[in-house]
């Protein structure tokens, strides 16, 4: 597609602006998000966590150096407070835990660039699904199981988006106005409905829900994912025109099914 790809260490900042510089945009997706068997040691988010702070803040300070047009910071749709049944738009304000505190920072360091009078964007995206996410092989190794692998009240709302459309919506961050964007499908929905989703997508009957223990260990040390995220995309439609291809995980795991 004519694109160039370079390594570059992102906690050098005099790296981070050489490699920005001409450049009209500067998107910021870098995550190190542990596998699952590690998300629930504080430690494993570690290098997440510097991403978010240190190399977010550099990378707007090149944005901002370079008189860049704007910056494009990802953040998170699950990082809201439990709203139980209600509806969550970007006024919302996001609540992390102490070890995903990062989260903050990213998006402070997008504000400062609108403050200095370009386009600061945020991207909140929900919970990511897709047939190359390394913690959708892992769920779809469990649900062959017929074990669900979803944490939390069955009942709780969950918001995701699939992969394929967080790169869209990345895209129609280059025409929206500065702000922040929850990025998730059209139909959040509740927990059992996405275990529901899951069996029926990989051919398999009604999914156990794994020994009262053992979600209690996990919810223990992973509060964050037993949230009621009810998040909605109205915003970003709005002032964009974007849609997800997939409206919901119904449709999106199907999808996923078919290249696992």
């Amino acid at each position: 597609l004519g694109a160039d790809a370079g390594a570059v260490d992102l906690f050098d900042a005099a790296a981070v602006k050489a490699a920005t510089e001409g450049h009209d945009v500067v998107v910021n997706l870098a995550t190190r998000i542990p596998p699952s068997s590690q998300a629930w040691r504080s430690s494993a988010w570690a290098e997440n966590e510097r991403l978010r702070t240190e190399a977010s803040a550099l990378l707007a300070d090149a944005a901002l150096d370079h008189g860049a047009e704007r910056f494009v910071q990802e953040a998170l749709a699950f990082a809201y407070a439990d709203h139980g049944e209600a509806w969550i738009d970007e006024d919302e304000p996001i609540e992390p835990p102490g070890e995903l505190g990062g989260v903050l920072a990213a998006e402070a360091s997008a504000g400062r660039v609108t403050e200095a009078g370009a386009v600061g964007i945020v991207l909140r995206f929900g919970n990511f699904y897709g047939p190359t996410a390394g913690h959708t092989r892992e769920q779809a190794q469990l649900v062959r199981r017929r074990v669900s692998p979803t944490p939390g009240d069955p009942e709780a709302w969950w918001s995701l988006v699939h992969t394929d459309d967080a790169g869209t919506a990345v895209t129609a961050a280059l025409r929206a106005p500065a702000g922040a964007y929850n990025v998730v499908d059209d139909r959040p929905v509740r927990r059992r409905e996405l275990d529901d989703a899951m069996a029926q997508a990989m051919g398999v009957g009604r999914l156990r829900r794994p020994p009262k223990v053992v979600r209690r260990a996990v919810e223990a040390k992973a509060p964050i994912l037993t949230r009621s995220i009810r998040a909605s995309n109205d915003r970003l439609k709005a002032a964009t025109g974007w849609a997800p291809t997939y409206p919901s995980v119904v449709e999106g795991w199907a999808a996923v099914a078919a290249d696992t």
